[in-house]
């Protein structure tokens, strides 16, 4: 599964990379899979192993531009330094201080992100989504769901999936 994702950063950091608790479905012609994921950085004494959850979304009714959207943080602002557009929304100041979104059509992601969506995350700090093509990540950074937590998680999700307007891109 980590290698058919391999798009998606979440699934391409550090080392030994692992993804377990597969948890699929169906509905409205989507599947989603929901997963626990790890992976090692550093080696010998200074190794870390990371964990989280995420849920992936496919359907073919998405045709998503490339994009990533993390918590804005003191690595975002460092990439900022270096040169990686952080696409930041005036009319939406509360979401633009919270999150970084990045992506090489800043023009197809800004008409992905209408104001629904924007007020959307503003509210739930933490969040982190990465979107290419027909797939949608979905999960909040080292973060491990519990089983009970599953279910509301995967609410929160489906609602954020159903209300994305279909687009195909020219």
């Amino acid at each position: 599964m980590i290698d058919r994702l391999g798009e998606f950063a979440l699934l391409s950091y550090g080392h030994t990379r692992t993804a377990t608790s597969l948890l699929r479905t169906e509905a409205d012609g989507a599947k989603a899979t929901i997963f626990d994921y790890s992976y090692t950085t550093g080696h010998d004494k200074n190794r870390r192993t990371h964990l989280g959850s995420a849920l992936l979304c496919e359907s073919d009714r998405l045709d998503l531009p490339a994009f990533t959207l993390r918590p804005e943080g003191l690595g975002q602002k460092l990439m900022g330094l270096a040169g990686r557009q952080d696409i930041d929304f005036e009319e939406q100041q509360k979401f633009s201080a919270a999150y970084t979104l990045q992506g090489p059509d800043e023009e197809q992601i800004r008409a992905l992100f209408s104001a629904d969506k924007l007020d959307f995350f503003a509210q739930r700090p933490g969040l982190c989504v990465e979107g290419s093509g027909q797939k949608m990540l979905y999960y909040r950074a080292g973060k491990r769901l519990s089983a009970k937590a599953v279910p509301s998680f995967v609410e929160e999700d489906w609602r954020f999936y159903v209300s994305w307007p279909v687009r195909k891109r020219p």
